[in-house]
């Protein structure tokens, strides 16, 4: 069987911001994913290398309590290069992680959402991380 192993560039820290996200309360956060993050990556269980770990750090103090990380993953630059203004770039969501109580994550991919289109020729991804719970979303 062969191994890949995908090194990540990540562009984006965690920091929680105040942009409210439409919820009710007792909701699975996987229903309230911010736009942008295509929801059926959530029936796919992660399995693939861990691109991320850190800390979600919320807003004002607060508990980091229930919150989920998502990674979009870009295209690569050689298919950004020919993209014209007005064009629609496709930035799909390539793995997901539950948020613990003290707000670490450990972010793992759904491999089988990797295209040839999002790894350059090192074998790198360029990513994008969201974070949300049930008030808030931050990238």
């Amino acid at each position: 069987m062969r191994r890949q192993f995908f090194s990540v560039a990540v562009l984006a820290s965690m920091f929680f911001t105040a942009v409210p996200v439409a919820t009710a309360a007792g909701r699975d956060l996987r229903s309230v994913a911010p736009a942008g993050v295509d929801r059926s990556v959530f029936a796919e269980q992660p399995s693939g290398p861990v691109i991320a770990t850190g800390r979600v750090l919320p807003n004002k103090g607060r508990s980091a309590g229930a919150s989920m990380v998502a990674a979009e993953a870009w295209p690569t630059a050689a298919v950004l290069h020919n993209i014209k203004p007005g064009d629609h770039v496709v930035t799909p969501t390539i793995g997901w992680a539950n948020v613990a109580p003290d707000g670490s994550y450990s972010l793992q991919l759904v491999t089988k959402r990797i295209t040839s289109n999002l790894v350059d020729d090192s074998g790198r991804l360029n990513v994008n991380l969201v974070a949300w719970d049930s008030t808030t979303r931050g990238q």
